[in-house]
C-alpha cells in the first residue's frame, strides 16, 4: 500500500485522556443514580462525541427517573471533565519521538467537539505543533464519526486520496468511520483504560488492518510500512 498521510485520533491514541474522563464520567452518572460500570461505560460511550454521551445519559435519566435531564448539564460535563483534562492531561508515553520520526503528512480527526479544545488537549501535551494546521475537530462536519465525513474531511483538507491515508484509532466507531472512509486503519490499545487482548478483537472485528499495544510498537510498524 502506497501511504501519503497518517491520521490520528486523539483521545486515547495521541494522549492519555480516556481513562481520565471515564475516572470522572463514572462519578458523575453515579451521583446522578445512573449506575454504569467500567464495561458498560466503554460499550456506551467509547469514541462519541459531546452530543452522542449527552444523549445517551439522557435516555438513561429519562428511564431511571422519569423525567428529562436538566439542559444545563451539558455545559456542566464538558467543564467537569475539561477540569479534569487539565489537571492530569499528558501525550501517551513515546508519543512525540515517534511523530517526528515520520516523513509523510500528519493530521488530527477526532470527535472532540470543537477546535479550540482540541488544540488546547494537543498543545497541553506538548505534540500540537507537530501538525501544524492539520487538527480537525468534529465541528467541520454534519455527522461526525462513526460516520467517514471527518477522516474524508481531512484527507480534503491534507489533498490526499482517502486510500493513500493511514488511520490510527482506539475506538470501533473510529475504526468503523475511517474504513468506510476507504482508509487504511492501524488499532491502538495502548490506553491506561483498556485491555489490550479484548479490545484487540473488537478493533479487527470492524476493520482494523493491525492492532499495536503502544507507540513503540506503532512506531515501527510505521518504519516497516513506509520505508
Amino acid at each position: 500500500m502506497k501511504i501519503d498521510a497518517i491520521i490520528f485520533d486523539c483521545d486515547g491514541v495521541l494522549i492519555d485522556s480516556e481513562s481520565i474522563l471515564e475516572r470522572v464520567d463514572i462519578a458523575i452518572l453515579n451521583d446522578m443514580g445512573l449506575s454504569f460500570t467500567r464495561k458498560d461505560y466503554h460499550n456506551a460511550f467509547s469514541g462519541a462525541t459531546h452530543q452522542q454521551t449527552i444523549d445517551i445519559i439522557s435516555k438513561s435519566y429519562l428511564k431511571v427517573h422519569g423525567k428529562e435531564l436538566d439542559e444545563s448539564f451539558s455545559e456542566d460535563l464538558k467543564q467537569m471533565r475539561r477540569d479534569g483534562l487539565e489537571k492530569e492531561l499528558e501525550q501517551m508515553p513515546g508519543t512525540l519521538s515517534m511523530l517526528e520520526n515520520i516523513k509523510v503528512k500528519l493530521a488530527v480527526a477526532s470527535n472532540t467537539a470543537d477546535d479550540i479544545w482540541l488544540n488546547k488537549k494537543l498543545s497541553g501535551a506538548g505534540i500540537g505543533h507537530v501538525f501544524g494546521d492539520y487538527i480537525y475537530s468534529a465541528q467541520h462536519v454534519k455527522n461526525a464519526k462513526p460516520a467517514p465525513d471527518l477522516f474524508i474531511y481531512a484527507a480534503q483538507k491534507i489533498d490526499v486520496a482517502p486510500e493513500n491515508c493511514l488511520v490510527v484509532e482506539d475506538s470501533p466507531l473510529g475504526v468503523q468511520a475511517a474504513v468506510t472512509a476507504g482508509m487504511h486503519v492501524v488499532g491502538f490499545t495502548g490506553a491506561a483504560h483498556l485491555d489490550h487482548a479484548t479490545h484487540k478483537e473488537k478493533l479487527i472485528s470492524v476493520g482494523a488492518d493491525t492492532v499495536v499495544e503502544n507507540m513503540e510498537e506503532l512506531d515501527q510498524y510505521f518504519e516497516n510500512i513506509l520505508n
